[in-house]
């Protein structure tokens, strides 16, 4: 019961919080639903080809795979989550193919896929953490990475303020998971500027597109960034 008070706390801060950091925004009604997730989606889908094979790092349920599958013709995609669960499936989408990995390897053959993606993982994990896996999915990928974070050109006081509330909340859910290492700081919440100075000095990065999506969301630090690699 305690648990679920204080998450239910942090949860009310991080919208608050997320709220005032935005307060300046005029936005339709529709990017108030759950609407803008096929939004991200349909950008997401600009920079894959038909027929691609596409993996998602951290893909939770899957539901990313199957928003993807709306707007690019015959992917082939697969998910791995600590813990993968099923996804809501849509009219005309297609079943990603799920399965679980110790969060660390990825269980799959150099360049297995064209595209890797991971998508409002990394702040989960400690910088170290970070950089293992980036190097994992560069591994896996054989055209490009697709990374999509809660980033912005500067976090002011609200978004720091957001991005604790939000470390707090994940900490109190995944607190029973073994697999699961709490946070200390917000230390992986990248800038903008930050994200793609990374992403660039990763092995085989020729070009980092920074892609902001507020004209797609809710609040402005949803944020995809595209790294096109070497062949």
């Amino acid at each position: 019961m305690k648990r679920a008070i204080l998450r239910g706390a942090a949860r009310a801060l991080q919208s608050v919080s997320a709220a005032l950091a935005n307060r300046d925004r005029k936005l339709p009604m529709t990017l108030r639903t759950s609407t803008h997730d096929l939004l991200k989606a349909s950008v997401m889908a600009r920079h894959l080809e038909a027929g691609d094979r596409v993996l998602d790092v951290g893909c939770g349920h899957g539901d990313r795979l199957v928003h993807l599958s709306l707007f690019q013709r015959e992917l082939v995609t697969f998910g791995v989550d600590l813990h993968a669960g099923a996804p809501t499936m849509l009219p005309g989408a297609v079943a990603p193919t799920l399965g679980a990995y110790d969060g660390e390897t990825l269980p799959f053959a150099d360049r297995d896929f064209d595209v890797v993606m991971s998508c409002y993982v990394l702040h989960h994990l400690r910088p170290a953490a970070v950089d293992a896996l980036l190097v994992e999915m560069v591994r896996c990928a054989r055209r490009r990475v697709l990374i999509l974070e809660d980033s912005v050109e500067r976090f002011d006081l609200f978004y720091r303020l957001r991005n604790w509330a939000h470390i707090v909340d994940t900490d109190l859910e995944y607190a029973a998971a073994t697999t699961f290492a709490p946070r200390v700081d917000t230390g992986s919440f990248l800038t903008r500027g930050a994200w793609q100075a990374k992403l660039a000095s990763m092995p085989r990065a020729t070009e980092v597109r920074v892609q902001p999506l507020d004209a797609v969301s809710r609040y402005r630090h949803h944020t995809l960034f595209v790294v096109d690699l070497s062949a």
